[in-house]
């Protein structure tokens, strides 16, 4: 065997409800099949520009396809995700690597930056409002969730800006 393998259908993904991002302790799996066996590849990450900070696991899930898959860290570095594949065949006595693989369909942006929420306007007296409203400023969009006992009769997902909260 002289011809080098190839790769093809590479895609990157995130396991987060939003596919192109990812936060501290979501999954980013870069899936993509050979023309031919191969041995298990090497994929180097990095997230904005800076190597990520765990190992990748690997799996030949069927045939000749591949995933590489790594669990993004709070250490790691905000930004776009780039990876690099190398890979080779499985014949024994050639050492025939393939090109490199650095591209293909999906992104995956890391931020492991918590949101900042801030207080517009408090609850005045609670006890004397029959349903209480308290409105806050984020940074970010995101899903609102409260560990006291009352409900809220708004949405359950803030905005970028103020948003009010109205329990009932």
């Amino acid at each position: 065997d002289t011809t080098a393998p190839t790769l093809s259908s590479v895609s990157l993904a995130s396991n987060n409800s939003d596919t192109t991002k990812a936060k501290a302790g979501d999954n980013v799996v870069l899936t993509f099949t050979a023309d031919e066996p191969i041995r298990e590849p090497s994929v180097t990450f990095e997230s904005g520009g800076v190597a990520i900070s765990g190992t990748p696991s690997y799996s030949n899930t069927t045939g000749e396809t591949w995933t590489a898959t790594y669990t993004v860290d709070a250490s790691d570095t905000a930004g776009s995700v780039t990876y690099s594949i190398a890979f080779g065949d499985t014949k024994k006595g050639t050492n025939n690597a393939g090109t490199p693989v650095t591209s293909g369909t999906g992104s995956v942006s890391i931020d492991t930056t918590a949101p900042t929420l801030a207080t517009v306007t408090a609850i005045s007296t609670p006890a004397a409002n029959v349903t209480p409203s308290f409105v806050f400023s984020s940074n970010e969009a995101g899903t609102i969730t409260t560990s006291i006992s009352e409900s809220f009769s708004t949405a359950t997902s803030a905005s970028s800006g103020n948003n009010t909260i109205t329990f009932s």
